[in-house]
């Protein structure tokens, strides 16, 4: 700040002065527009760390709401729509084509079966993705979009978080800056193991029901890999 003033005024001299105006004049500007340049990086490089610090904050926070849920008792096995953490691929598949006959999934327009869902101000519809470890179910994805012309995916997102803290308003929340769209939130609902994380992507509302105690354990073993193969790469450089 010391610096801006004495050139300012050193300008401002100049100015009030004619004949050294033109002789200075072409000295002094730039030295100006270097000292501004280095003010606004410097705020940009204040910005980006209190950004990266408030990350780094409420990763550790999210990891030790984990760390203190992910072996309480009793484990919860139910994961959503009757399907349970532990299933093989095939009893999935099996359950799956149950709730086709029982008519709790319904074909879409695009022939997808997908499950129909009623909020309070939009009707919406949700598709199903498992995902397995060593052949047993860990972790199952509803991507959640509109059902209606006049809906949006915002709209949505909103109806669905609102649902969720009502039905989940006894399990432990996090709530942090959802990646999509920085004005909304992503909510994280844990208690025991399971782990239920609402967030939006491009395709609309996202709730992942998540074994946590598996999904930890591959989060350790896919690091101990990551490191490995940096490892290497040292190595052989």
């Amino acid at each position: 700040m010391q610096l801006h003033f004495e050139f300012l005024t050193l300008a401002l001299l100049i100015f009030h002065n004619y004949k050294f105006m033109k002789k200075y004049l072409f000295l002094v500007l730039p030295v100006l527009l270097l000292s501004c340049g280095e003010s606004k990086q410097e705020k940009s490089d204040e910005k980006a760390a209190v950004m990266a610090d408030s990350i780094t904050k409420s990763e550790n926070t999210l990891q030790a709401l984990i760390d203190a849920n992910i072996h309480n008792q009793p484990e919860i096995d139910t994961a959503f729509l009757g399907f349970t953490f532990g299933m093989t691929k095939k009893q999935a598949i099996d359950h799956y084509n149950e709730l086709v006959k029982g008519k709790k999934l319904i074909k879409d327009e695009r022939n997808h079966y997908v499950y129909p869902m009623a909020f309070e101000l939009v009707k919406a519809k949700a598709a199903i993705a498992p995902e397995f470890n060593n052949d047993k179910l860990y972790k199952i994805s509803l991507v959640i979009m509109p059902d209606q012309e006049d809906a949006t995916n915002e709209t949505v997102y909103l109806q669905a978080a609102a649902t969720y803290m009502k039905k989940y308003s006894d399990y432990k929340m996090f709530k942090e800056a959802n990646a999509l769209d920085g004005s909304n939130h992503a909510y994280h609902f844990i208690k025991n193991n399971l782990q239920i994380f609402l967030h939006e992507n491009v395709d609309g509302a996202v709730a992942e029901y998540i074994n946590m105690p598996v999904a930890e354990e591959m989060k350790k073993q896919d690091n101990t890999t990551a490191d490995s193969s940096k490892a290497q790469t040292k190595k052989d450089i």
